[in-house]
């Protein structure tokens, strides 16, 4: 068969502060999910002459990594910086992108969505000592207007979930590769921008246990040309690392180990020797690939306006969440009045840098607010909203007091 290129990759994240109550309630939970970080990294060790990853932190996981009181909790088990460490110097990781709190970018105001991506890179930056070049949207939340922010702060592509494209589209993509495991490279362009664009044909799919030959990820010759200037037919693995704890945590006693029971026989069935598959990291590919279709004009658009009343996600539907996704919004909004009547007062004393010291801390807040499963989730974690929008429209009122 015709070589297949293969780019794998591990998503990570967590709501704020979780890695603090774990640590002091239920320890062994934590102890699941940091072990769970550290897998890619073994893998990588194992199949250390054939294998290439992506992975991709959020900025709030990471200040939780970073804490020493989590770090000291876990290290009789579990050496957190040594993990971190492994990943910023294997030759063979690429570093990806994610939003700061790991926000669903349509449902927030789009005057934050620099913050968003900006500190969700440097905290990237400063710990891996890379410059992520792709970026991950959290929960399907990506629309065009994002483009000339991406490219603003350094990203050269995205990686998106078929789910974006038009049904008309799908079928084009489909078309082009014979079957749905394939993905394709193109590229997208908002009022002349232009970014490229990973589009995930289909998400993690494993062989069945039962299943011994790994002829589901690799036994369909490619036939045609692949899309958008690819030499060879791709294929996306992208795993949200989290969603797996969770399953793991929830279910059932008997229900087989992940790790074991399914990723190592995967890896193995198609790294065996006779299967023309190349691990590759899609940085490499975006290189090569100079001559991408475009794909933009056939992308649903699902950006809200100016409120959320304009999402068309059935996220917004029920009552309650409405609300305090319209909460999230004025919290923004007061924010940015107040940033803008510090700037316009333009005096450089001691009291400015305090004010501005204090905006930064309510910024913080802001961002944390708007963590992506706070949006997508019903009951406790959308009543977490309003533990950071309360110190944060505190902060707000003292600027404003001094500043007025």
């Amino acid at each position: 068969m015709t070589g297949v290129y293969h780019t794998l990759g591990f998503l990570m994240h967590q709501p704020p502060d979780i890695f603090s109550f774990l640590a002091e309630n239920q320890m062994g939970k934590l102890l699941q999910i940091i072990n769970s970080y550290q897998m890619p990294l073994k893998y990588l060790d194992t199949y250390r002459d054939s294998l290439k990853i992506h992975v991709g932190f959020s900025g709030i996981l990471l200040e939780q990594l970073l804490n020493k009181e989590v770090i000291d909790a876990c290290r009789k088990i579990i050496d957190i910086p040594l993990m971190l460490n492994g990943y910023r110097e294997s030759k063979n990781i690429e570093i990806i992108g994610m939003g700061y709190s790991h926000p669903i970018f349509p449902m927030i105001p789009a005057l934050d969505w620099d913050s968003q991506i900006l500190q969700g890179r440097e905290i990237t930056r400063e710990i891996f000592g890379q410059e992520p070049k792709g970026f991950w949207p959290a929960e399907a939340g990506f629309c065009l207007e994002m483009i000339p922010i991406l490219r603003k702060n350094g990203y050269e592509y995205i990686i998106l979930d078929r789910s974006f494209l038009k049904p008309k589209v799908k079928e084009g993509v489909r078309g082009r590769h014979n079957k749905d495991r394939y993905s394709s490279i193109g590229s997208m362009a908002y009022h002349g921008i232009e970014i490229g664009a990973v589009v995930i044909s289909k998400s993690f799919d494993l062989p069945q246990k039962a299943d011994s030959s790994g002829e589901p990820f690799v036994s369909h010759p490619h036939r045609g040309n692949p899309c958008g200037g690819q030499k060879k037919p791709l294929i996306v693995d992208w795993l949200f690392v989290d969603n797996l704890i969770c399953q793991k945590i929830n279910g059932v006693p008997e229900d087989p180990e992940f790790w074991e029971e399914y990723f190592s026989p995967y890896l193995e069935r198609i790294y065996k020797p006779g299967i023309e598959i190349r691990s590759i990291l899609l940085k490499e590919l975006m290189h090569d690939w100079k001559v991408r279709h475009l794909i933009a004009a056939q992308m649903d658009n699902g950006a809200a306006d100016s409120r959320p009343e304009g999402c068309s996600d059935d996220r917004c539907a029920v009552h309650d969440r409405r609300r305090v996704i319209e909460d999230v919004w004025q919290f923004s909004q007061q924010y940015h009045e107040v940033k803008s009547a510090l700037i316009r007062r333009g005096d450089r004393s001691l009291c400015h840098e305090y004010l501005v010291d204090l905006l930064e801390k309510a910024q913080k807040w802001l961002l944390r607010s708007q963590t992506g499963c706070y949006f997508s989730e019903d009951g406790p974690r959308v009543a977490k909203i309003y533990e950071n929008i309360k110190p944060g429209l505190i902060l707000l009122k003292e600027v404003k007091r001094q500043v007025s």
